[in-house]
């Protein structure tokens, strides 16, 4: 599919990604997290998509699959590039109650550019998805 100007919104959502004894150990206080990863390959429209962009968010969810409203940092990533995702969120101190009945993780994938040619070859692939928070607790996603 040839496209003279693009902008795709994809989402996808991780079910049960905390346990209720994860999400209690890395909510148990207010702070910055961080939802990252060691590498992001993204590959869309060939040599024709190098200008295309890939902002990626996330958004937390309860066991009822209410968003969780926590402030957010998205990544913008390029077409064509190993990118370093960093995805930050700020749990104030009125936000940790809820953040300890996070239960699934969406992500958001805004595709943006022009002149792109997507083709069934195309991929995003994300490597290594880690929480990580500022008192030192990582944990594989």
């Amino acid at each position: 599919m040839n496209f003279s100007e693009i902008r795709i919104n994809i989402e996808e959502t991780l079910e049960d990604v905390f346990s209720e004894d994860i999400a209690d150990k890395l909510f148990n206080d207010a702070g910055e997290f961080y939802i990252v990863a060691d590498s992001v390959d993204i590959q869309l429209g060939g040599a024709q998509g190098s200008n295309t962009t890939v902002t990626v968010s996330v958004k937390v969810y309860n066991k009822e699959d209410e968003e969780i409203n926590i402030k957010t940092y998205p990544a913008v990533m390029q077409n064509g590039k190993n990118n370093q995702l960093e995805i930050k969120m700020e749990v104030g101190n009125a936000d940790v109650e809820a953040m300890k009945g996070a239960k699934h993780l969406g992500f958001n994938f805004l595709l943006e550019g022009e002149d792109v040619n997507l083709n069934q070859s195309d991929y995003i692939s994300i490597n290594k998805l880690k929480f990580k928070t500022t008192n030192g607790i990582a944990w594989s996603l």
